[in-house]
């Protein structure tokens, strides 16, 4: 849960910071929402399952006919229009049944979506989603079927766009390069198969990239140059990873989170220079000593910023621990399960900042 709520911090900055036109909004305020858009969230609701009353404002009752007032509703204080619908699921208190997303695009002004943490019982992204201005689109955690739908590539203005979490199958639609102001994009944890699109390299704007937990295969498609400003990048796949792929993240300047599992070819590790990261896990990528002796071979490399790093399930053996004691001081986490480590002696004396450590052996 504390990766939610970065993430919806995250997304709450973005939105502030690119719909200054639209605010401040005030329900309060004497401009109420709009009737077509009212009748629009009731006709949504009335394809839900709303077992603990989340939408229980949601009524036609005279005393609550104002949308703007109703529970993950705000409007603009000048128009009246719906501008966000936020209604994820909390603290076991979510929706289900079979969302009808469709419903919703009668509201072309509404900037941020935020479905996530329910239970839609396997429904399909639809198709018709090329009519919305939204910038900020949330269905993680959904129990969303079908294949990501072509049409998402239409929504040019997003920022942020995150259906993982879910079931959905097939490839990636090559026509998500569109989205060229995409900030954040999250992927992970779906059944995405076959080799990355070309396309994804257009992304330019990119800071956040998780395409973990899929089934993902074959070359990257990515050169020097692309995805400038990415900060965080997460790939899980059995990808042929060819020395351009260790330039090209190399020229990362601005990276802190880097994650990889199952990259079964580790001589790209000799090249790469990381300056400023912080996070790093490499996961089940048949590492040996040899092996994290070349990440480490500059001090310069990571200096001092490294304070996550995850190297479970490899082959690794006492050696690493030792240099990993000498070289990182500001480590505060350390994860080396499923190696072959075996110590004698005291494991803290050389990592004063540690607070986290697994070695476990099984």
């Amino acid at each position: 849960m504390p990766s939610y709520y970065l993430y919806a911090l995250l997304l709450l900055f973005l939105f502030f910071h690119s719909s200054t036109s639209i605010l401040p909004f005030n329900n309060t305020s004497q401009i109420k929402c709009i009737e077509r858009e009212r009748q629009t969230l009731l006709n949504f609701k009335h394809n839900l399952i709303d077992h603990y009353g989340i939408l229980s404002t949601w009524t036609d009752d005279e005393n609550s006919q104002d949308c703007c007032k109703w529970k993950g509703i705000q409007c603009d204080h000048q128009t009246g229009h719906v501008i966000i619908h936020s209604l994820p699921g909390e603290d076991a208190r979510y929706l289900s049944g079979k969302v009808n997303i469709t419903s919703l695009f009668v509201l072309q002004n509404i900037q941020y979506l935020d479905l996530s943490y329910n239970d839609f019982q396997g429904s399909h992204i639809p198709q018709l989603m090329g009519s919305l201005t939204i910038r900020h689109l949330n269905l993680s955690y959904c129990a969303f079927g079908g294949s990501i739908p072509t049409q998402l590539g239409n929504l040019t203005h997003l920022l942020s766009l995150d259906p993982s979490h879910n079931l959905i199958l097939r490839d990636i639609p090559c026509q998500l390069e569109r989205l060229t102001h995409l900030r954040y994009l999250d992927l992970s944890y779906n059944y995405l198969g076959e080799e990355l699109p070309y396309q994804l390299a257009n992304l330019s704007q990119l800071r956040y990239l998780d395409l973990g937990r899929n089934s993902f295969s074959g070359p990257l498609p990515f050169q020097a140059g692309n995805l400038p400003f990415l900060r965080t990048l997460r790939l899980v796949g059995y990808f042929d990873f060819k020395p351009k792929d260790a330039e090209w993240l190399s020229n990362l300047f601005y990276l802190t989170n880097l994650a990889f599992r199952h990259l079964h070819n580790p001589d790209w590790l000799k090249t790469i220079i990381f300056p400023k990261l912080r996070k790093l896990r490499l996961v089940d990528c048949s590492l040996s000593d040899t092996d994290i002796q070349s990440l480490f071979y500059s001090y310069s490399n990571f200096s001092t910023s490294l304070t996550i790093l995850d190297l479970s399930y490899n082959m690794l053996t006492s050696s690493t621990f030792q240099l990993l004691s000498n070289f990182s001081l500001n480590l505060q986490q350390l994860y080396l399960s499923h190696n072959n480590i075996l110590l004698s002696s005291p494991l803290h004396s050389n990592l004063p900042s540690l607070v986290a450590l697994d070695l476990i052996i099984i």
